[in-house]
């Protein structure tokens, strides 16, 4: 699997400089790794994707079902041979895409568009706070996500993948 996030990170330089009262650029790289970062550890925490990303996922031979390990799924789209299924057929349930008819032969290809195009303001401030908190506390004393960011994440963790 292949991840290729979207250009625009869901969190801003400018939202994250406000948050930490930062008003020049001398930081902006690192708190733009802080950013990517506490996104990524949201991710992992809330199972789900929250940088909107394109998925491919590569299979030598025709598959009849595969399971997408990708939460919440905007778009899905399918190739064999290098020629385009029609969404008719296949059926996403949620965890599995299941594919009918003929396949014909070569390498599957397996596009899918993951993430929400706007985050929740929980979400958000989680991720301010995890970035924050990476930002002024760079060394690896840091074992576990901040209180105040789990208990704003909790509601939204997807335990179904």
């Amino acid at each position: 699997m292949v991840r290729t996030k979207d250009e625009t990170c869901p969190v801003s330089i400018d939202e994250i400089k406000e948050w930490n009262y930062i008003e020049d650029h001398a930081f902006d790289n690192k708190l733009r790794l802080c950013l990517e970062s506490a996104i990524s550890a949201v991710e992992s925490y809330i199972n789900q994707v929250i940088w909107p990303s394109a998925y491919v996922f590569e299979s030598p031979v025709p598959l009849r079902a595969l399971e997408i390990p990708v939460y919440p799924v905007s778009s899905i789209q399918v190739s064999v041979g290098g020629a385009d299924l029609p969404a008719d057929r296949y059926a996403w349930d949620g965890h599995v895409l299941r594919i009918d008819g003929p396949l014909g032969e070569g390498q599957m290809l397996v596009t899918v568009q993951a993430g929400n195009k706007t985050l929740d303001q929980d979400i958000k401030s989680a991720i301010l706070l995890i970035a924050s908190e990476l930002f002024r506390n760079p060394t690896d004393s840091v074992k576990t996500l901040p209180t105040t960011s789990k208990l704003l994440l909790d509601p939204h963790r997807n335990a179904n993948i």
